[in-house]
């Protein structure tokens, strides 16, 4: 039957259809390439563009111009004070052999488009280095000073006007490789509060042997590499982190969540570079790094009961397809399932749980069943798809429930090794499970706050968009190629080692325990009256909570941060677990300890939490440090059990809505989520939106006997509850200090 199968629908997208002659397949051929053509020739000159930039073509052509007006007057008025300059742009006539033969005005337009290309070409580069000296400034915490002024000034005089996304590019500053010094002190700081003594003594000596031996070597190995690449770790980190692991993608994958669909126009937005900047600190840095920019899009995979369908998203004149082109061919899939009907629970529909596998074990199958024929087609068809949108019968009322299944599914409907798999459930809503070696979770949040930004439904459920990129959202495009569908050739073997791998990712999945919930008691509203960052309060907290969860035990804690302020920037951790953070943990539960030694030891702790943060945001953090330098294996292999990060909540400017208006509470996403890093401890995702409530995402593994999500919950919010009393405890006997009392 596969033969049969093959011969009705070919998974790979033909330039013409059966039966045309060979003379319109070689128009066919011809308008391909000449698309394929403009589109390089796009990109070159966007390329071109962003390389020249904060400098345009028109400052090329007013120096130009300047120059030669300059030249001209000069020659005839004679003025005294530009004369020396315009007599040492005629000499560069002999230079060039342009004597009085050619024609004045000859010369006159050779020498000022030549002096104002260099001219140009200097201060490109001028103000390119200008900028990236000014962008690497460290501003000090809540600095008002006269320099702080001075070099805002100056970012707005170097700065271009009206930059596309990646036109700040070559103005970011390169990461510098940390001291190895303070890199090592760091690395002991952070360890000495979960080590006993005999343990910390080791480790003193193996960082102190290293610091002298090996660790110099290594250094300057790092510091060379800075010179010449964009970044000193990130390829090695993309590489050997993101790409070397060999355990299975599911569960320890990105799930954001919202309640929208998404369209390809983003793509397009990407590819024009008039999507609006994921901007931080008004630097105009982007989250976005510059090989999203050269992707090829041609089609998308649907899975919809068990089937899967190639859908282009490209009209034969190779422009994108409308958000109502969309929505009919997305009925058109729904409507043809129901027509073939629905197979979920038969083994080719179980193909993708094969990519839930561990990575060597999915390798080996590929290339045993998947390497010719049918199954090759299809594998390909798969992979060069942009993403795969996952239409679900089923919908989840409970955020837990419908977060959980976003993370891993049924073991059948996410294919784990694309970029991200769109889900929608029947009632609409909808949220993504992302690999995450191509972006960070701020690049999804972006993407799908842009799809609830721009697209709204009518009454009847029908998509309506309100603007942005979607002007022409509302034309609906006739005679559109169909979704074709794709098969895979189940032979018996093959078919058991889907129905195993099912059975693998169900078990996996069925002892993963993930909570959203809602903390509405308060918000930063509350939080910033203490004089702390939100962060740092929530850091705390979890350090508290988890003392009570396991008995008196402290995580090494692994807090993300963004480094995207310098080139190709990803991430670096904030160990976030200190001495001053114990300190304040251990005074916490102790009743003796009066509320004015606490609240003090958590205001060191918070302040101290915020400069760390701080600190790794601007370069000076030492994970990616480490990881470069590979060493104290010890060091580098103790379990992060209590693993965090905190998450955006809007990216975007928006002239339709803000989700600080109360009307639009109820809409709020609650994020995203992951899980455990350690077996044996918690993943823990939050998100602050507004003064008034923190959603968290809470993750553990139900076989860990030490874990569980539901009790460590509920010691997070009696621990974030307890140190607000402490504050208030604090500022009522503050109040009730006559104001006339001697100290």
């Amino acid at each position: 039957m596969a033969e049969a199968r093959a011969a009705v629908t070919r998974p790979d997208v033909r330039l013409h259809v059966e039966g045309t002659s060979a003379t319109e397949a070689e128009v066919e051929l011809l308008k391909s390439t000449f698309t394929t053509l403009k589109k390089c020739a796009f990109r070159t000159r966007q390329q071109i563009a962003n390389g020249l930039w904060p400098t345009t073509w028109s400052n090329l052509l007013g120096v130009v111009v300047a120059i030669g007006a300059l030249l001209y007057s000069t020659d005839f008025y004679k003025l005294s004070s530009l004369q020396p300059f315009a007599t040492v742009l005629w000499k560069l006539t002999y230079l060039l052999h342009l004597d009085e033969a050619y024609p004045y005005n000859v010369r006159l337009v050779i020498v000022s488009t030549l002096a104002g290309v260099v001219f140009f070409i200097v201060l490109l580069y001028l103000r390119q280095y200008t900028l990236r000296m000014l962008l690497a400034y460290h501003e000090p915490p809540r600095s008002q000073s006269m320099l702080t002024l001075l070099w805002g000034l100056m970012v707005k005089i170097c700065s271009g006007q009206h930059p596309k996304l990646y036109s700040y590019q070559n103005s970011l500053p390169r990461m510098s490789v940390p001291s190895l010094s303070n890199t090592c002190k760091e690395l002991l700081n952070s360890v000495k509060p979960i080590l006993d003594d005999k343990e910390f003594k080791k480790m003193e000596e193996l960082a102190k042997d290293f610091e002298k031996n090996l660790g110099p070597k290594l250094q300057f190995i790092l510091k060379l590499k800075s010179w010449w690449a964009p970044n000193y770790h990130t390829d090695w980190w993309e590489k050997y982190v993101y790409l070397m692991g060999r355990s299975p993608l599911p569960i320890n994958k990105l799930a954001p969540y919202t309640k929208s669909s998404l369209k390809s126009s983003y793509h397009n937005l990407l590819l024009f570079e008039v999507l609006s900047r994921d901007k931080v600190r008004d630097s105009g840095t982007s989250a976005y790094q510059k090989n999203h920019s050269n992707l090829h899009v041609a089609h998308i995979i649907v899975f919809c009961g068990g089937n899967i369908y190639i859908l282009p998203v490209t009209n034969s004149k190779g422009k994108y397809l409308s958000t109502l082109d969309l929505e009919g061919q997305f009925e058109w899939i729904q409507a043809d399932v129901k027509h073939s009907g629905v197979i979920k629970d038969q083994p080719e529909s179980g193909v993708p749980a094969l990519t839930a596998l561990p990575r060597k074990e999915w390798a080996s199958i590929r290339k045993e069943y998947f390497s010719e024929g049918l199954n090759r087609q299809a594998l390909e068809a798969i992979e060069e798809a942009l993403f795969v949108v996952v239409l679900e019968d089923k919908s989840f009322t409970d955020l837990s429930e419908r977060a959980k299944y976003l993370l891993h599914a049924d073991g059948r409907s996410i294919w784990f090794d694309k970029s991200f798999c769109l889900m929608v459930f029947s009632d609409g809503k909808c949220g993504v499970n992302a690999e995450h070696s191509w972006a960070d979770a701020p690049v999804l949040g972006h993407m799908l706050e842009y799809a609830v930004t721009y697209e709204t439904y009518n009454d009847k459920g029908k998509c309506s968009p309100i603007g942005g990129a979607h002007k022409s959202a509302h034309l609906r495009t006739h005679n559109l190629q169909k979704p074709a569908r794709l098969y895979w050739d189940m032979t018996p073997k093959l078919t058991e080692i889907v129905e195993n791998a099912v059975k693998f990712a169900q078990k996996n999945n069925d002892d993963t325990q993930h909570y959203v919930l809602v903390h509405d008691a308060f918000g930063k509203g509350f939080i910033k009256q203490m004089k702390v960052s939100p962060d740092a309060f929530i850091q705390l907290a979890l350090q508290v909570a988890y003392y009570r969860d396991s008995g008196g035990r402290h995580p090494l804690t692994y807090e993300s941060s963004m480094t995207r302020l310098y080139l190709q920037g990803r991430t670096e951790t904030v160990r976030s677990f200190t001495m001053e953070a114990k300190e304040f943990v251990l005074a916490f539960e102790n009743k003796a300890v009066s509320i004015e030694t606490k609240y003090e030891l958590f205001l060191k702790a918070a302040n101290l939490h915020a400069k760390k943060y701080k600190d790794c945001m601007n370069g000076m953090g030492i994970d990616r440090h480490l990881f470069a330098f590979e060493f104290l294996k010890s060091a580098l292999s103790l379990p992060w059990t209590l693993s965090t990060s905190q998450q955006p909540q809007q990216q975007m400017s928006s002239q339709y809505f803000s989700v600080t208006e109360p009307e639009l509470r109820h809409q709020i996403s609650p994020g995203g989520g992951f899980g455990p890093v350690a077996d044996n401890g918690y993943g823990v995702s939050y998100m602050v939106p507004d003064d008034n409530q923190i959603f968290f995402h809470i993750s553990s593994k139900i076989s860990a006997k030490e874990t569980d999500s539901n009790r460590f919950v509920k010691y997070l919010f009696e621990s974030m509850s307890e140190i607000k009393d402490l504050y208030e405890g604090i500022k009522g006997k503050k109040a009730q200090v006559p104001s006339n009392a001697s100290s």
